[in-house]
């Protein structure tokens, strides 16, 4: 393994699965934020935020990849994600772990929805860590 094939990843957790998303597409890791829900929007839009200053939709990740409401808020995490100049807050059960993660060890996926939004998955051990495409989940209008 050479450091042209590592890639930083931030891993996170929605429904007791291991997501990830590249350290370069997170702009930064937000405890809490007061989200203010917006009408007529879509199920996975839980409404928008003040970031500095700066009004910022907040997409919740569970409604996005078809998983149950959470129970509890707990150790929520939002993480502010960039595609170009768009922005958005993923809304996340935690987010605690930075993980250097081997290009090569990459096995692409794509299947449903859900699977729109994946690059792929790694093994990390026992672990099965599921790789976000954040340029669609930001792209991502709920019209699929």
């Amino acid at each position: 393994m050479t450091t042209d094939t590592m890639q930083k990843m931030i891993i996170f957790e929605v429904a007791g699965q291991d997501y990830a998303l590249p350290l370069t597409a997170v702009k930064s890791i937000e405890r809490s934020l007061l989200v203010t829900r917006v009408p007529n929007t879509g199920p996975f839009v839980k409404g928008v935020a003040s970031l500095r200053g700066i009004m910022t939709p907040v997409l919740d990740m569970r409604a996005l990849l078809g998983k149950p409401e959470a129970e509890t808020e707990g150790e929520q995490r939002i993480l502010i994600v960039a595609s170009g100049d768009v922005y958005a807050g993923l809304l996340t059960d935690s987010a605690n772990e930075l993980l250097e993660i081997d290009r090569d060890s990459i096995q692409l996926q794509d299947s449903g929805i859900a699977g729109s939004f994946m690059r792929g998955v790694v093994q990390e051990g026992k672990r099965i860590i599921r790789l976000l495409d954040h340029d669609e989940v930001l792209a991502y209008r709920g019209t699929r």
